[in-house]
């Protein structure tokens, strides 16, 4: 006859990839630079040793977050487009910042800055 199928519950899978995540540590982190940044976990290592592993911009917290160029429509591109908009790494409070920049204008900064000088 058939083959006798299992059925396996929302938690059941949960287990299963909880188990292989603590069995396969940092598989996961580098299928994410790969395929969200086009980078080797070796070309992240250099990166964050030529930076001394502080924040690009403020030079003085760790640097905890990949900064790149967004683009529209990003995801179409290849790994070599994605690894060209990768400007560096940054602590999250740069990160924001550059982000808020990009979105806003630093002219809107600026001049709220100096409203109230």
């Amino acid at each position: 006859m058939g083959r006798k199928r299992t059925r396996f519950t929302l938690e059941d899978t949960r287990r299963y990839w909880r188990e292989w995540k603590q069995q396969n540590p940092g598989s996961v982190a580098r299928s994410r630079l790969k395929s969200r940044y086009g980078l080797t976990e070796m070309e992240y290592q250099e990166l964050f040793t030529a930076q001394g592993g502080l924040c690009a911009i403020c030079k003085v917290s760790p640097a905890t977050t990949i900064d790149h160029k967004h683009v529209p429509g990003e995801k179409r591109y290849g790994m070599a487009d994605r690894r060209a908009r990768v400007r560096g790494l940054l602590c999250h409070r740069c990160n924001v910042t550059v982000g808020f920049v990009e979105k806003c204008g630093i002219h809107c900064v600026l001049s709220y800055i100096r409203e109230y000088e």
